[in-house]
């Protein structure tokens, strides 16, 4: 990055941060303490009305902002690529709201770049399952839930427990959005269990901010709480040896559990952590003979009582 573009950058930082101090500058760019204080002298002496507090670092007079910027096309079109992605990934909710922004930005586009980026969407095509209504549930939850989180509001919500296929009504306190298994899943302290719940949003039928806050949960991480999930249960190792062909396939659908894989001359030998056998087995008849399980011998076992299950199934019809 030339210093141009640094000093740029440092004001876009800037903007994006109450204060920040030198060495998170340096860090940041990956330059050293004496280059940052030239740049912030260059920067004041352009004009840019840059505040140093002894202890808390670097930040811009209120109210002041960068003019406009134009995006080169290589940046546009990865603000586009990641817009579709966001419309496809998302709910109704947040599809509206990246679809008004992506029009925002090419109208300020030079016509060179918006025709570039026409081009670029019509010979660009994301074959990504969108998050659909399931049994008639809401789908417009996304935005809700994001601002319950920021503002620590408390949610009432009506749940579809998939393994009971009941209904329940819950009073939770929101604490992080993340996405696995081709799903959006809301990790949340449930009032009624007293403890952290794993909610998957489709399964969401209705949702009320209430006006009860929460306080903040300072223990609580998203990546804490994961890594929590595995190791609070009891679990057993299943080794599976898969074609190399499908591994793709794996990491795009069942990236949960997976702690080691070794490539081998005859695929890739896969360890997971896995509650009981049949948690895994009707997911692994789905790859055939490109999944071979090498133990648990209960987890072979658990499979083929599976197939003798589906071959009597079609036996009758």
């Amino acid at each position: 990055m030339n210093r141009v573009d640094r000093l740029v950058a440092i004001i876009l930082l800037l903007q994006t941060s109450r204060n920040i101090r030198a060495m998170d500058i340096a860090d940041h760019f990956e330059i050293n303490i004496r280059t940052v204080y030239r740049d912030i002298t260059a920067l004041c002496e352009a004009g840019v009305p840059i505040i140093a507090e002894p202890g808390k670092g670097y930040s811009l007079m209120e109210g002041y902002h960068l003019p406009p910027v134009m995006f080169t096309q290589e940046e546009a079109s990865a603000l586009c690529l990641g817009g579709q992605f966001v419309e496809k990934l998302t709910d109704i909710s947040m599809r509206e709201n990246i679809h008004s922004a992506m029009l925002k930005i090419q109208s300020i586009l030079p016509k060179d770049t918006q025709n570039y980026l026409s081009k670029l969407q019509q010979s660009t095509f994301l074959n990504l399952q969108s998050q659909n209504d399931m049994h008639g549930f809401s789908n417009d939850h996304h935005i809700q839930i994001q601002e319950a989180i920021i503002h620590q509001n408390v949610l009432s919500i009506e749940y579809f427990t998939n393994s009971r296929q009941t209904l329940s009504t819950r009073d939770i306190e929101p604490m992080g959005l993340i996405y696995y298994s081709n799903h959006w899943h809301l990790i949340a302290y449930c009032r009624v269990r007293e403890s952290y719940r794993d909610f998957r949003m489709d399964r969401i039928k209705s949702m009320i901010t209430t006006q009860n806050h929460f306080k903040k949960r300072m223990d609580f991480s998203i990546k804490n709480y994961l890594d929590g999930q595995i190791e609070s249960k009891e679990t057993m190792e299943a080794q599976i040896l898969f074609k190399k062909c499908v591994v793709p396939y794996i990491h795009q659908q069942c990236s949960m559990g997976l702690i080691n894989e070794q490539e081998r001359d005859d695929g890739v030998l896969m360890t997971f952590l896995i509650p009981y056998e049949k948690w895994i087995s009707s997911w692994l008849l789905s790859f055939g003979k490109s999944a071979t399980v090498i133990s648990p011998k209960s987890l072979r076992e658990q499979l083929l009582k599976d197939a003798q299950t589906l071959v009597e199934h079609y036996k009758i019809l």
